[in-house]
């Protein structure tokens, strides 16, 4: 079965490759083939990868038909676009492609076009400085992938701004084809002394399973400040591999927060590289899961130069028959020194059935460093629970406090006070769900 969807795949690119027209000559060609043949050689990853141990995504790989290819959307008109929840830039890509007209910017900084034309753009250097430069389409099958059919949005906030409002990712998607894989590529540079808020959102317009392999690469300039937010409330049918990856330059503080809540099967992989001295960043993780989703976090901080920082909490509710994973890893270079690293991985198991993986890893290499990990997996607190029921609450409601304090700690960290409450009002449906 899979060697019918990697031939498949072959065909796809072949017919894809043959009708990219003045594109051939932009450069783009050759980081395509050589990230085809460098997932063709990997395969999609097995449980016996230790990077996916417990993931096991041939059962997700099983059910995958086709690939869509990239292709221009016809009628932009009658895709029915949401409403944001507040004021925001908002940035729609459909099946993968940037869709200007349905987009609008109360920022007027902000520039934003079409991945395929920033790279065409020949004074456009610092698009080619970050597309396929952080994440690893050599080692990672599905950035190869996603590289190969590479299509997207890039995102740029000039040096010296700040910006109002934040900047809304929608990323909608339509299954006409059932089983189908469907991708897209985010590309951000925040500029140097910049500020800039994001946050990103999936959602299926169409009614059949639908099975997204998404790709952002990020670079964070010297003196910038940037928060971002990924809220995974997807349809239950749902599978989703995600790879965000952001290099962080110096002095640069790098916060994303990444709240999975529906969803069946959801792959986080998170890769911050902190590449210049005094560069800071912070990653925050919720995942709840109940009856038989699963939920799974990989993330990795590289610490490259000396007098950074990193902070990491993550936390996790399971119920049912859910099955959530957490593999943090924190790696020290030889060069960096004073590093001062930290990570915490808190996890609450409220069901017999359900099952918690967490797996914390330290790989230091320099002698100057303060670095420090948890990891707990323990049940409700029946003291607390005993406490608010001697006190006229009852036990469902005592329990969906204590769930939803346990959660919201996680989010309280975004600057954003409205992009912060809508947060905390989709945790709060997912534990009265």
């Amino acid at each position: 079965m899979q060697q019918t969807l990697l031939q498949q795949i072959q065909e796809t690119f072949n017919s894809f490759q043959n009708n990219l027209n003045d594109s051939l000559h932009n450069g783009l060609q050759g980081k395509r083939q050589a990230a085809l043949q460098h997932f063709l050689e990997l395969g999609f990853p097995t449980s016996a990868l230790e990077d996916w141990k417990y993931s096991n995504p041939a059962k997700i790989v099983e059910h995958i038909k086709s690939i869509a290819s990239p292709q221009k959307t016809a009628a932009v008109h009658s895709i029915n676009v949401p409403p944001a929840p507040f004021e925001s830039n908002v940035v729609v890509l459909y099946n993968g492609q940037y869709i200007a007209e349905k987009s609008a910017f109360l920022d007027k900084s902000l520039q934003v076009c079409s991945l395929e034309n920033a790279l065409e753009q020949a004074k456009n250097t610092a698009v080619h400085e970050v597309f396929n430069q952080i994440a690893d389409s050599e080692q990672a099958a599905w950035v190869a992938l996603n590289t190969a059919f590479a299509q997207g949005v890039w995102i740029q906030v000039p040096p010296h701004t700040s910006l109002q409002y934040p900047v809304y990712l929608l990323f909608l998607y339509d299954n006409p084809q059932a089983q189908q894989l469907r991708q897209s590529r985010c590309l951000v540079h925040i500029a140097d002394h910049s500020e800039a808020v994001f946050y990103e959102e999936h959602r299926n317009l169409g009614t059949t399973a639908l099975y997204t392999n998404q790709v952002t690469e990020i670079r964070a300039a010297d003196h910038s400040t940037t928060e971002y937010v990924q809220i995974q409330n997807e349809a239950s049918q749902a599978a989703y591999f995600g790879s965000t990856n952001t290099a962080i330059a110096a002095d640069a503080v790098f916060k994303i927060f990444t709240l999975s809540l529906k969803g069946n099967w959801l792959r986080n992989d998170l890769n911050l590289h902190l590449t210049a001295n005094n560069a800071s960043c912070y990653l925050n993780g919720l995942y709840v899961a109940d009856e038989k989703q699963f939920m799974d976090n990989h993330t990795f901080v590289n610490h490259i130069q000396p007098n950074c920082y990193s902070n990491e909490i993550y936390k996790g509710i399971a119920t049912d028959k859910a099955k959530t994973v957490f593999n943090g890893k924190i790696k020290v270079h030889i060069d960096a020194q004073k590093t001062n690293a930290y990570q915490q991985n808190r996890n609450i198991l409220l069901s017999d059935t359900a099952q918690m993986f967490a797996k914390p890893q330290l790989e230091i290499f320099a002698d100057d460093v303060k670095c420090s990990h948890g990891c707990t997996i323990g049940q409700l607190n029946e003291a607390a629970l005993f406490y608010m029921r001697a006190r006229g609450i009852s036990e469902a409601s005592a329990r969906r406090l204590l769930l939803q304090g346990f959660a919201s700690e996680v989010v309280h960290g975004i600057s954003h006070a409205a992009l912060r409450d809508y947060a905390l009002k989709l945790i709060g449906e997912k534990m009265v769900g």
